[in-house]
């Protein structure tokens, strides 16, 4: 895996990955769209450093080897994804603040931005969290929310996948 903060211009899908089961969800449907588009999947980690600064004085030196060990982490996590579709490249970013802005940000020229939903029961699979509100909303791309028990999240429109198939989650376009 590589880490890279700019992709190069190949066709590249985005997902946002917080080792949530409902990222985890999301990672495995990015791998999947990926391999039918022919695209590289990047990895966004986003992960506010003021929270952690804040909270306790943290010297640089700890600061960049926590950021190697999220870094490894996140390496370890995504190993089974990687291996399950090895034509697939992968690169991972880890950005320092909201994951919003940072997937806003990532969302810009890919074919398609994916994110996990949170979603606790029925009636709160009705409603969006705010990063995935924010998305649907403001992504410069099309945006898929995925469950992570394969149900369908809450659509304002209908979607295709690059295969063809009718979506089985959310997946709006832009």
């Amino acid at each position: 895996m590589n880490e890279s903060a700019h992709p190069g211009p190949e066709p590249r899908v985005v997902v946002g990955f917080d080792h949530t089961a409902a990222s985890h969800a999301a990672v495995d449907f990015a791998f999947r769209e990926a391999a039918m588009r022919a695209a590289t999947v990047h990895v966004i980690h986003a992960w506010d450093y003021d929270s952690v600064v804040t909270a306790a004085y943290v010297p640089d030196d700890e600061l960049d080897r926590l950021r190697r060990r999220v870094h490894q982490q996140l390496a370890t996590a995504l190993r089974p994804h990687a291996r399950a579709f090895p034509a697939v490249a992968v690169t991972l970013t880890l950005v320092h603040g909201a994951p919003d802005r940072a997937l806003l940000d990532a969302s810009i020229g890919a074919e398609l931005l994916v994110v996990g939903s949170r979603g606790r029961g029925e009636l709160a699979t009705l409603l969006l969290g705010s990063t995935s509100a924010t998305l649907l909303h403001h992504a410069h791309c099309p945006v898929a929310i995925v469950r992570d028990d394969g149900r369908r999240a809450r659509s304002s429109s209908a979607g295709r996948l690059a295969d063809g198939s009718a979506a089985d989650l959310n997946l709006i376009g832009t």
